[in-house]
């Protein structure tokens, strides 16, 4: 077995180990020879060598109309929350591209974090610019870490979304008008009280 006349093997191995060769592609003759000197046809093939990892710029959040992010304190940390309906799909979009040409973007991992950065579940999903995490947001706060990987398996560096939580029911409140009357004006008070069951901010 020979690579630019570099790799030459006394027995055929079980595997075949390009090591030290620089990135790119690489064609492989393959040459079998039997005891008497016999030699088979040559056969080629070649492979393409990527160790440079994927570039990945961004990750955004889409946001659906009518929704907002707020600030919210979460164990003990400001945080960025996008509240959304419990219908509503977490979407977002994925800026990335692989600076080695000869690989292709082809995943994407996403980490299902709690609202402390606890890990709850991985997934992989076929790369795509616009990709939905979930088809439904979570009553729960949860955030998402992303890692494109190329066609070698090289790994980009991960990114994490804004925190997302889902909003099952509307808030809830009273009205209660007092009013007093005299000669010259008329004044009048209110007692408003409100409530969300999913603690989303008024």
């Amino acid at each position: 077995v020979e690579e630019a006349g570099e790799y030459a093997y006394a027995q055929i191995p079980d595997t075949l180990t390009l090591s030290g060769a620089e990135d790119g592609e690489k064609r492989l003759s393959f040459m079998w020879v039997d005891g008497a000197g016999n030699r088979s046809p040559q056969t080629e093939t070649s492979i393409s060598i990527d160790r440079v990892i994927p570039a990945f710029a961004s990750v955004n959040l889409i946001e659906p109309e009518g929704r907002r992010r707020m600030l919210m304190t979460l164990d003990g940390v400001d945080t960025t929350v996008l509240f959304m309906q419990t219908e509503d799909s977490v979407v977002c979009t994925l800026s990335g591209f692989d600076p080695t040409p000869s690989s292709d973007l082809v995943s994407v991992e996403v980490i299902t974090c709690d609202e402390t950065g606890n890990e709850l579940v991985t997934n992989t999903y076929a790369y795509s610019a616009l990709l939905e995490l979930s088809p439904t947001a979570n009553v729960a706060y949860r955030s998402y870490k992303l890692t494109v990987i190329d066609a070698a398996g090289n790994r980009s560096q991960t990114i994490e979304t804004t925190m997302v939580k889902g909003d099952l029911s509307a808030p809830t409140g009273s009205l209660a008008l007092n009013g007093t009357s005299t000669q010259n004006n008329t004044l009048f008070t209110f007692d408003l009280s409100v409530d969300d069951a999913d603690e989303s901010p008024l």
